[in-house]
């Protein structure tokens, strides 16, 4: 239970002490308490207990398992544990769920994490993550579909796992860590560090878990419009299918290195994911400013309804820093100013990033200088950019890759390399 709760709560801390150790006195204890040190012993614990059969206790059915969040995903049968009125916003009026009532989950929303649920009784309610621990879960059982898929450097077959990974350029040697250990821990599992845009994805939807490397360097590098903010939305869409696990780790913080990867690459298709919350609030509280009333700019004032501080052009990325009421406080990404903003101004970052994909087939976009002006270049399909604002049939973007603005079509835009229709936020 204590490894279950530590591979779900990044804030969690295990102090691993023995009482016949002059080292691991009160003393010690009282000291981790008052400074917040991280973990201690972690790692040797975790190797005692590997020794004794962990991995066949965690096959097994945990009780904390039956009513996590983790297990909530597309396809699970849930049932409700003890009753409570369901208000999400999403749904048209507030609902008693009683005890004992049976459903399953149809859909998840990858921003929030809630979950549309249908019931057996016919009504099919949204409930939102914070009330998950009114429901009792059973995990969905995946599909075993046949896949063949060729890489540069492998292939992948029926009988073998693959990790797909998302990292930040200069993070080289972490990957190469986490490759090794994979490589001599979990032989079944192939360790797929692919760059290029296309074949990232396609190995993404045929790959049975991920590993995000959320390092000092991923979180200044994933930003709306990016590549590394665009695996995020793949890689968040894809773990609310069945049988997909994610790994969300940071090799600086203590317990989460490569032997971590360990707990992820279980054959228990149940286990949890490691520490996906931490990705999915990092990219919830990443937001881009675009007026709602079609003005260039938005207003940023002091406090609520205080002074205004500065206008900043629609396209500007932002992260929340607290909400209040109608108004969120923002920091600018770019020069650190913060401020308060109406929150209809904020486009989340997910609906922001997107893929350029001509209409017609053709293989590449042409960028307008403005709405259905003059063409400036072309650009390939695939190409990941920023969606700005939007005026008619047209939308402004920012290609981050060759640090370029102009405008597109609407639909040149796409989800997904694949050429699914836009993402769109509730």
């Amino acid at each position: 239970e204590i490894i279950h709760q530590r591979a779900l709560d990044a804030t969690f801390c295990i102090y691993a002490l023995d009482p016949q150790e002059p080292r691991d006195d009160l003393t010690c204890l009282k000291t981790f308490l008052e400074t917040g040190v991280r973990d201690h012993q972690l790692g040797e614990w975790r190797d005692f207990l590997h020794g004794q059969g962990v991995a066949q206790m965690l096959r097994d059915e945990l009780p904390s398992q039956q009513v996590n969040y983790a297990l909530i995903i597309v396809d699970a049968n849930i049932e409700i544990n003890t009753a409570f009125t369901n208000n999400h916003a999403q749904n048209t009026e507030p609902l008693q769920l009683e005890k004992g009532m049976c459903g399953r989950v149809v859909e998840v929303d990858v921003n929030t994490g809630a979950a549309r649920i249908f019931f057996t009784t016919g009504s099919e309610q949204w409930v939102d993550a914070t009330n998950f621990r009114h429901l009792v879960a059973r995990p969905a059982c995946p599909s075993l579909p046949m896949k063949s898929v060729i890489s540069t450097s492998q292939s992948i077959c029926q009988l073998s796992m693959s990790l797909q990974t998302s990292w930040a350029p200069g993070d080289e040697n972490h990957v190469q860590r986490y490759q090794e250990f994979t490589l001599t821990r979990a032989a079944r599992w192939h360790f797929l560090a692919s760059v290029e845009p296309a074949s990232w994805e396609q190995e993404l939807q045929c790959a049975d878990a991920a590993l995000v490397l959320f390092t000092e360097n991923f979180r200044a590098c994933c930003t709306p419009g990016s590549q590394l903010m665009f695996q995020a939305k793949q890689i968040l869409s894809r773990a609310s299918t069945a049988g997909f696990r994610v790994a969300v780790l940071d090799p600086a913080t203590s317990g989460q290195g490569p032997d971590s990867l360990w707990f992820l690459l279980l054959d228990s298709s149940d286990y949890p994911h490691l520490n996906i919350e931490n990705l999915r609030s990092f990219v919830r509280d990443q937001k881009v400013m675009q007026q709602s009333h079609g003005l260039p700019h938005v207003v940023v004032r002091d406090q609520t309804g205080g002074q205004v501080k500065g206008e900043f052009p629609n396209g500007t990325i932002c992260q929340v820093l607290e909400l209040a009421g109608d108004h969120t406080r923002i920091k600018i990404n770019s020069n650190g100013d913060e401020g308060w903003v109406e929150h209809t101004h904020l486009i989340g970052a997910l609906a922001c990033t997107q893929a350029l994909q001509h209409s017609d087939g053709f293989p590449s976009v042409d960028v307008h200088d403005e709405s259905n002006g003059q063409i400036l270049r072309q650009v390939p399909n695939g190409t990941i950019c920023q969606v700005m604002q939007t005026s008619g049939d047209f939308t402004q973007v920012h290609i981050e890759s060759i640090n370029f603005r102009g405008w597109v079509t609407n639909n040149s835009l796409v989800n997904s390399l694949s050429g699914c229709a836009p993402h769109q936020e509730p």
